[in-house]
């Protein structure tokens, strides 16, 4: 276990009780790209279903980030042999704090009604992307809330006294779009290839068995008001280690808890069918769609960043009604 000091924060969460948060996090999180995230619904329409689904990123964001810490930790705390090395080099602390961040700002991207809009985002090339951070660039394609994510974490690096340093946005990039390469710094931690922590961090925010399906599923079903999220947090988190392989350190599961895993994974099929597929919502999603494209309703997204930034979810839900 990474031993620190007393964290001088905290936030209460329906979940996971008391979040702790340090001074860099309060920062991040009382930054107004962050903030906005008040106002960005995590279902897009599904309260018009589930009336109480009225909960945001914002909270979602502090769920993963808490979720990331904790699952790292009792992974050092398992695999004290494979992570000895690091540990002495003193860089797990490093890795945690980028782990934490990259949980907190993973959906910092989002557009107004969350996934419902994320079709009618515009092109990548537009954006003010750092072109040096991407393995592949594809001008063409189609923007996702990944790519406002880095746009964003890359802009909140680019601020005078900011909250991050433009090496640990590169790192949170890397964890929150797969096509980001992260620093040479993140990725030569461990010396040898067997030892790259980088695979091993990118699964805990976007794995199998990740941080972030680990808060959505069960936020999402409480304040929704079904059980279907409902799987054994406790023991899943418990029974995760790594293990070395020519690719780099990577996840894996303790064999009494199959059980517990293949329960989370029949959760997320029954949140998908019953929540996040129910036809009224694909209904209203579709209608969404054609009022954008048919110019009934003025997305002003764009590619400009303050615009984006600006659009609201209440303006919009005015003119659909």
């Amino acid at each position: 276990m990474i031993q620190s000091a007393p964290p001088p924060y905290e936030v209460r969460c329906p979940l996971h009780g008391s979040i702790p948060l340090n001074e860099r996090e309060r920062a991040i999180i009382d930054h107004p790209f962050y903030q906005r995230l008040r106002s960005i619904s995590q279902l897009g329409f599904s309260s018009l279903v589930y009336p109480g689904a009225t909960h945001n990123r914002f909270s979602h964001g502090l769920g993963v980030m808490h979720l990331a810490g904790r699952i790292f930790d009792q992974i050092v705390s398992n695999s004290p042999q494979v992570l000895s090395r690091l540990e002495a080099a003193g860089t797990l602390a490093y890795c945690r704090q980028i782990i934490r961040f990259a949980g907190l700002l993973h959906d910092i991207g989002h557009p107004p009604f969350s996934h419902s809009f994320e079709p009618l985002l515009p092109r990548r090339g537009g954006l003010p992307l750092p072109a040096d951070w991407y393995g592949r660039s594809e001008p063409e394609a189609q923007a996702s809330h990944e790519d406002y994510s880095v746009a964003l974490v890359h802009a909140l690096a680019e601020e005078p006294g900011g909250p991050l340093s433009m090496e640990e946005a590169r790192d949170i990039g890397g964890l929150i779009h797969d096509a980001v390469l992260p620093s040479p710094g993140l990725t030569g931690l461990g010396g040898e290839a067997e030892f790259n922590i980088f695979p091993l961090m990118k699964q805990i925010i976007s794995g199998e068995i990740d941080a972030d399906r680990m808060d959505y599923l069960r936020r999402d079903a409480y304040f929704a008001g079904v059980a279907y999220g409902y799987f054994d947090l406790d023991r899943l988190v418990s029974a995760l280690s790594c293990v070395s392989t020519p690719v780099g350190l990577v996840m894996a599961l303790e064999q009494n808890a199959l059980y517990t895993y293949e329960n989370f994974l029949m959760t997320r099929f029954h949140m998908a069918m019953q929540v996040y597929l129910h036809k009224t919502v694909l209904v209203f999603d579709h209608f969404l769609h054609r009022a954008v494209e048919s110019g009934e309703i003025e997305s002003r997204l764009e590619r400009d960043l303050e615009q984006f930034l600006c659009a609201r979810e209440d303006t919009i839900m005015a003119r659909l009604h």
